[in-house]
């Protein structure tokens, strides 16, 4: 993916979480968290090459590896129940 589709890609995802954002007081959790997303989102797409966009896809598919999954339980994350 060009940087240049990568700067598209983030400005319809960043639309979408200003809109969300913009539910809660600025200064509620919620606004926050979803502050650092897209600031994550950027620092992702940002860096060299395509692994964010790769891992993604995994994710969207069902990917993981057992160390992956792992890793994220034990980041309090069960990518079992995301999307549910």
């Amino acid at each position: 993916m060009s940087h240049k589709d990568k700067i598209e890609l983030y400005e319809r995802q960043a639309a979408i979480l200003e809109r969300v954002a913009s539910q809660y007081r600025e200064e509620s959790l919620e606004h926050v968290a979803i502050r650092q997303a897209a600031i994550a989102l950027w620092y992702a797409l940002s860096q060299h090459g395509d692994d964010f966009l790769k891992r993604l896809d995994e994710w969207n598919r069902g990917d993981l590896t057992p160390e992956q999954v792992a890793h994220l339980k034990s980041l309090g994350i069960d990518p079992d129940e995301v999307g549910e």
